[in-house]
């Protein structure tokens, strides 16, 4: 905390005592409606916390996740450490479409369930805000399922939670990549606007998905619906 920090003398939101900075230095830090400061010595608060020596930082923002899924992609891994390119493990149906299948065979209670631990120990590491992707359905009855998940998933876990709909991931199979983007502008874009259930749709633009001309058709559909812009580029 800066020397010239201004001292809060009125009654405070929050309290915390014994808190360890950066420095080594134990401090009080006082809060009022979101702004930190060095609270005055006569300052008194709403909620205190004693931090018990425990260093304080700011919270940590997780600003892409794929956080709800199905399944497991742990062999892949095994893969990349043996030198195969993400093109030549999708091309071996491993990759997105994994989780695709895996996602689409799952219920939303099943996803909630699944997804649930991961964003714990995101909290539990110090992130304070996570984006959540959905992006595994390539169908819209699958995306919105993962859609509802992450809502669900809002009210259990103690940060705040991002929804970004990721329809744009792959191109599904029997399916062109134009006609994917016209049914997901037309149809899918319009349903999880119409829900409320994303503040962001994104698109994966690179070889073998989707190009700048269809980014251009999501970005457009997205500003008419009232949804704002994310892209995956140059994995």
């Amino acid at each position: 905390m800066a020397e010239n920090t201004p001292a809060l003398t009125h009654e405070l939101d929050l309290l915390v005592t014994n808190v360890r900075t950066p420095a080594g230095v134990t401090a009080t830090i006082g809060v009022k409606d979101g702004v930190f400061a060095l609270p005055a010595p006569n300052a008194h608060a709403r909620s205190t916390i004693d931090a018990q020596g425990h260093l304080a930082l700011p919270g940590f923002i997780d600003c892409h996740t794929h956080a709800v899924y199905a399944g497991s992609r742990l062999d892949e891994h095994l893969m990349k450490r043996r030198g195969a390119s993400y093109t030549e493990i999708a091309a071996a149906g491993g990759g997105i479409r994994a989780s695709v299948r895996a996602v689409q065979a799952a219920s939303e209670d099943d996803l909630v369930a699944q997804s649930l631990p991961r964003l714990l120990s995101l909290a539990r590491s110090g992130v304070t805000t996570a984006e959540v992707k959905s992006g595994y359905g390539l169908d819209l009855a699958t995306e919105l399922k993962m859609l509802r998940a992450i809502h669900r998933l809002q009210s259990l876990v103690p940060m705040t939670l991002v929804p970004t709909f990721l329809g744009a991931h792959t191109v599904p199979d029997g399916m062109t990549a134009d006609t994917y983007i016209h049914t997901l502008c037309t149809e899918m874009i319009p349903a999880v606007a119409k829900e409320k259930l994303a503040k962001f749709c994104d698109i994966y633009v690179e070889k073998g998905a989707f190009s700048l001309h269809h980014l251009d058709e999501v970005a457009n559909a997205s500003h008419r619906h009232g949804l704002e812009l994310r892209v995956h580029a140059e994995q």
